[in-house]
């Protein structure tokens, strides 16, 4: 499966969050959780990067 990378700033991807959220949750609880764990990596890494 092909992979994309998006730029987005945290008010987008808690519109998305939150519209994904309006679906089923079969449908949508995989896509959220891991956007969730993506935004959670990157807040992470730039913590780190702040802290060297």
């Amino acid at each position: 499966m092909e992979k994309f990378t998006l730029v987005l700033d945290e008010q987008a991807v808690n519109i998305i969050l939150t519209a994904l959220g309006e679906l089923p949750a079969k449908i949508s609880m995989n896509l959220i959780t891991n956007i969730q764990k993506e935004c959670q990596r990157q807040v992470q890494e730039e913590s780190k990067k702040e802290d060297d």
